[in-house]
């Protein structure tokens, strides 16, 4: 079959399913993501450009897009935006 995550995402995934066998409840796994992170995590996933989130969530500063792009990245441990989505959806932090 077709790979549908990077090699990062998977070994991500798998860690998780290792922790639901001992027990864990995925939502203990998840990061801790602010508000803002959230909002902008939803945005992300709906394809939209930094121009447009900051217009979205009412003009704040493209800068401040990129900061809450930044601690998304580092929080769910990936490095482009593809991970960053495939990773929020195994855990449900989007649809």
């Amino acid at each position: 079959g077709k790979d549908y995550f990077s090699q990062e995402v998977g070994v991500e995934i798998r860690k998780i399913f290792i922790e639901m066998e001992k027990g864990e409840s995925i939502s203990s796994m998840n990061p801790k993501l602010t508000s803002k992170e959230s909002e902008v995590l939803k945005f992300i996933g709906k394809g939209l450009k930094d121009l447009e989130i900051s217009q979205e969530m009412g003009g704040i500063s493209i800068h401040t897009i990129r900061t809450h792009r930044r601690s998304l990245h580092a929080k769910l441990s990936v490095t482009n935006e593809i991970n960053l989505l495939n990773k929020a959806k195994a855990l449900g932090l989007i649809n």
